[in-house]
């Protein structure tokens, strides 16, 4: 071992031999340390390393090498102390100073000696270390002996006293503090000047005889850091230096509070040369950044971001020197309400307000003007909020909007406009009762209302909040939109619209039945238009004066019983007016007016129901027949005089919906029956008559004789007499029947051949016949070609008789009748063809018409129709019948005939009218092209197109066949539907909608503030239009289109952002 003593830090070299061979860890433990090196046995067993002697107590210390396969074995080393060093080894009196051992007795104490006076202790640890501290005593200049001993063990070490700074108070702060600085071991009375940082001789000041000073200086602007103090003699140039640490310092904040966005200005030193310094306010971690002067001074400005009410702690914070420290002041945030969106509105409306500088989490409360809350809110952690609320009932003006925090208020205002806000109805006619109620007025005021043309039509007191409620009636205006606006004070205006619709005021009867003479009036249409009236089915035309009226003269054509609608549509208004007429049945013909019984009378009427069951009461029969109207309300039907008494005799058809009508007809006596007719002289007659008053004293006279007989008529008028003929000369004898009135008949001696009447005819002809000839009272059967009872009848006392039916459907051709009784006779009827039915009777080219035929043989029957010549083929069933249908075709104006031939030919007619069929496209904007087609004109016919306000868009010629195609560009002209009227032998009608449409924009790309030139068209005659671009929805107005709905106008673009922004043209209904 080598060496054997020496103190810690001392490189130890050991040897050992004995161990066993190779053994691979040699573990060397030295005193309190078990393992400071570790080594490997050669293969002879030795091994030779070293290793640096650590902290240990002083004395003998064991040194141990054990092997893992071997024993151990020990040797000894002895451990000296010493002074490992003084820090600093040189300063100034009262500089604190430290000193270290090691090699010390453990647990002992050390006593520190500075020039032989105790100074310091220290107690030894268990590894023989030590330090103390102490401050340089006063003592002269030079090198001084420190001593540390513990009894045993002593060391000295050197220190040298120079001259120096002593107290440096404080040794830190900012700009303006002032510092205390003492020194000594300087020359006697010398002058010492004091250099702080860059700046020299920032004090000056004596020594003592004892070459002792102290002074005091202020810290002047430095940048941030530590800062050189240095104290120097002019004579004897001793210097010490110490440090100083410079720190931040805020020197100014101005305004010391204010709302959210307000600017501070913050003014501060002691902060890093040129550094960059960040403003921290509140809760956010930068307001704004400035970069410090190269002195650490700087001033910077920031805007008090969001943050919640109350006082709120400003930092700037250095980029380097925050290591250092930071200086902190604050300013208070002070609530504000910064935003009210909208600015003015009418009551009722949505209002969004904002607010920053309130309490965080608090509750806000709103007031408006006299109401103390209307809304409430919680504030963000931000001190932000935003709240809304809906205008409540307040007069016009200025109001303030309130925002009451904890402690904490701010306001702003909201303008309150006035409004009609209801109108109800919202249209009506002339007369109308219209109500509006209103807000937002000046309180208090009187209002005017003017409507349309009538500059005041009512007037009206505002409340004390600004409401009012009043009525007026729409006087005499015309049709449309129509202009409501109430007027105040202060320039208080509100205006609302209701419609104006058309009306029928005044019809000269209420009812009444066809034929009736009928005056209408009407009001509320466009000025000037074509009003069409509609009542019932017919379709004639008025014109309104410039104040919207008409007044219209007309007879009740045939129409069905009820209420029937008179319907007025203006041309341009195109809201229908309506009145209703009830219309009441009418039996207005009876033929012939008097007769006898069995005469057949005809009847007409109309006023009914369509198509409803009408029974015919006559007398006191109360059924005698029963038929049906057609779809018009309109019938005709026969019946026979029955058996009733003489006289004025009530005709009643009564309808099973309608009601009922009467007639009168006048029954005649009659002797309507002779039996035999014919026979000789002896011959006992049998005759009857009706039609006679009741109990009514008859009496006969034949031929010569003036009374052959007498009898008394029943009560119904009624009578039956017998009488032999007496001698009379050869031939036709009358027989005379007298009593209230008197009827005759004959007694043939010769008999008579059957009459026909007429003897040729079509299906439902009706055929009368009359025969003599036969059986008294004779029941006769009449047959009719394949029907063989198509009537019957019974023959008179004379043998006479008379018969009538409707020819069946029966084919085509010579048809007997065979009439059976005691004996038989024949007669012929020829049947004819005929085309009974046309449905409808007119239409345009394209109607469905169906028509049926009758009278034809078992055949193909071959339509031709017009021009076309077999439009369709038909056969007819067993009983030479027919029904068909076919199209209209492409035909020119007018009637045309309808031709069934087969055999023979029958004819009827079907009036074509003329239509404009189609229109492509049927809306567009002016420019676009329109084609229309039309149908049903005259042949080669002269075609004049109108298009609205435009009666000549367009001319053409109809082909021969009356078609035609047109095509126009629709020019400028008002907005919505617009009549296409087409003129030639007849006039059709159609319609196309134009639609707006803004046509121009120049230029179409450009920055703010250019002047922007738009056009637009198909807009409502003399309409307002507002131009609203991107988000500015009112850019330019008031505006108004010519009377052909075109305008032309300009703006200038505001500030918008970048890209394609939209141009809208709105007017009352239409948008482009």
């Amino acid at each position: 071992m080598s060496p054997t003593a020496g103190t810690v830090g001392t490189v130890i070299m050991i040897d050992g031999t004995g161990y066993a061979a190779g053994d691979s860890i040699i573990i060397v433990a030295f005193g309190t340390s078990n393992n400071v090196k570790e080594t490997k046995a050669s293969q002879y067993g030795s091994w030779t390393t070293s290793f640096t002697a650590n902290a240990q107590s002083y004395g003998t210390t064991t040194i141990t090498a054990t092997g893992a396969s071997s024993e151990s074995a020990q040797n000894q080393f002895f451990m000296n102390g010493r002074i490992i060093g003084i820090y600093p080894t040189s300063g100034a009196i009262g500089l604190l100073v430290s000193i270290k051992g090691d090699g010390y007795r453990a647990g002992e104490t050390v006593i520190i000696n500075f020039e032989e006076v105790g100074i310091a202790t220290a107690t030894v640890a268990a590894s023989g270390t030590f330090t103390a501290s102490f401050a340089i005593p006063d003592d002269s200049v030079g090198t001084k002996m420190v001593t540390a001993s513990d009894g045993v063990v002593v060391n000295t070490i050197s220190f040298t006293i120079k001259a120096g700074i002593s107290d440096l108070s404080p040794n830190r702060g900012s700009v303006g503090t002032v510092v205390y600085i003492a020194g000594n071991g300087y020359g006697g009375t010398e002058t010492i000047r004091v250099d702080f940082g860059n700046t020299s001789s920032i004090a000056v000041t004596m020594t003592s005889g004892a070459g002792t000073f102290s002074t005091t200086f202020t810290i002047n602007t430095q940048p941030a850091g530590q800062t050189t103090v240095i104290a120097e003699g002019v004579n004897s140039h001793s210097t010490d230096l110490k440090t100083f640490t410079v720190w931040q310092h805020i020197l100014s904040i101005t305004p010391a509070k204010g709302t959210v966005g307000s600017m501070i200005t913050i003014t501060a030193d002691g902060y890093g040369s040129s550094e960059v310094v960040r403003i921290q306010l509140g809760t956010s971690p930068s307001v704004g950044s400035v970069v410090s002067s190269d002195m650490g001074t700087f001033t910077a400005i920031f805007s008090i971001d969001t943050q919640a009410y109350g006082t709120r702690t400003i930092v700037p914070i250095g980029q380097v020197s925050f290591v250092i420290g930071v200086d902190t002041t604050t300013c208070f945030v002070l609530p504000e309400v910064y935003s009210i969106s909208p600015k003015a509105g009418t009551v009722g409306r949505l209002v969004e307000v904002q607010g920053t500088g309130y309490v965080a989490g608090a509750t806000i409360t709103l007031t408006f003007g006299s109401s103390t809350f209307i809304a409430s809110q919680l504030v963000e952690t931000s001190g932000h909020f935003v709240a809304n609320f809906v205008v409540d009932l307040q007069p016009y003006g200025t109001t303030t909007v309130k925002a009451v925090g904890v402690s904490e208020a701010a306001e702003n205002t909201f303008m309150i406009m006035p409004a009609i806000y209801y109108v109800s109805p919202s249209m009506g006619t002339v007369g109308t009762i219209i109500t509006i109620n209103c807000r937002g007025f000046v309180a208090n005021d009187s209002i005017s209302i003017s409507f349309g043309s009538n500059a005041t039509i009512q007037q009206a007191a505002v409340d004390n909040k600004g409401y009012f409620a009043t009525t007026f009636t729409i006087d005499v205006q015309h049709y449309g939109t129509t202009t409501i606006k109430a007027s105040g004070s202060m320039n208080t205006v509100a205006e609302n619209t209701t419609f104006i619709l058309p009306n029928i005021y005044y019809i000269s009867n209420k009812e009444g039945t066809v034929g009736a003479p009928i005056v209408i009036r009407g009001r509320g249409f466009a000025p000037g238009e074509i009003i069409k009236i509609t009542i019932g089915t017919w379709d004639p035309y008025a014109e309104a004066d410039e104040n919207g009226y008409f007044e219209y003269s007309f007879t009740i054509d045939t129409q069905s019983y009820g209420t029937t609608t008179i319907n007025a549509t203006g041309s341009n208004s195109t809201t229908p007016a309506e009145e209703t007429f009830n219309i009441n049945p009418e039996l207005y013909f009876v033929s012939p007016m008097a007769g006898t019984v069995g005469t057949v009378v005809y009847i007409h009427g109309t006023g009914y129901a369509a198509t409803e069951l009408i029974t015919i009461a006559f007398g006191n029969n109360p059924s005698i027949q029963i038929t049906m109207t057609d779809d018009i309300g309109f019938f005709d039907t026969t019946f026979t005089i029955d058996t009733q008494v003489y006289g004025t005799t009530t005709i009643t058809a009564i309808g099973a919906l309608s009601g009922s009508a009467s007639n009168t007809s006048f029954i005649q006596p009659e002797v309507y029956l002779v039996s035999p007719t014919k026979g000789s002289v002896g011959t006992v007659v049998m005759i009857r008559g009706t039609g006679y008053a009741t109990l009514d004293g008859i009496t006969v006279a034949f031929g010569t004789n003036a009374s052959i007989t007498t009898t008394v008529a029943s009560s119904n008028g009624s009578f039956t007499a017998t009488f032999t003929v007496d001698t009379q000369s050869f031939g036709t004898t009358t027989i005379m029947v007298s009593g209230v009135s008197v009827a005759t008949n004959s007694f043939h001696i010769l008999p008579q051949v059957v009459s026909v009447s007429p003897t040729a005819g079509t299906v439902g002809t009706m055929v009368t016949i009359s025969g003599t000839g036969y059986g008294v009272t004779d029941t006769l059967t009449v047959a009719f070609g394949t029907n063989a009872t198509i009537q019957q009848a019974a023959a008179s006392e004379y043998g006479s008789w008379t018969a009538a039916w409707t020819v069946d459907t029966q084919v085509y051709g010579t048809t007997t009748i065979t009439v059976s009784g005691v004996s038989s006779a024949a007669n012929r009827f020829f049947i004819q063809p005929e085309v009974y039915m046309v449905t409808p009777t007119m239409g345009s080219v394209g109607t469905l018409v169906s028509v049926g035929g009758t009278g034809y043989a078992v055949e193909a029957v071959t339509i031709d129709f017009g021009t076309h010549n077999n439009i369709k083929i038909q056969s007819t069933n067993d009983m030479g019948w027919f029904n068909t249908t076919f199209t209209i075709d492409v035909q020119a104006y007018g009637t045309t005939t309808i031709t069934a031939r087969g055999v023979s030919s029958a004819t009827n007619v079907f009036y074509i009218l003329p239509e404009v069929v189609s229109v492509q496209p049927t809306s567009g904007s002016v420019g676009t092209i329109v084609t229309i087609r039309g149908t049903g004109y005259g042949a080669t016919d002269g075609i004049t197109v109108a298009f609205g306000g435009n009666p000549t868009i367009q001319q053409a010629t109809a082909s021969t066949h009356g078609s035609f195609t047109s095509t126009w560009t629709v020019d400028t002209q008002g907005y919505g539907t617009t009549t296409i009227t087409v003129s030639g032998v007849s006039v059709a009608t159609n319609r196309f909608f134009i639609l707006p449409q803004v046509y121009s924009v120049i230029p179409t790309s450009g920055t703010v503030g250019t002047v922007v030139s738009v056009a637009g068209t198909g807009y409502g005659a003399n309409e307002g239009i507002t131009i609203a671009f991107g988000t500015n929805d009112n850019i330019r107005t008031p505006l108004y289109v010519d009377d052909h709905g075109w305008f032309n106008t300009s703006f200038v673009v505001d500030m918008q952002a970048f890209g394609t922004t939209t141009i809208t043209a709105s007017g009352n209904e239409a948008v482009a």
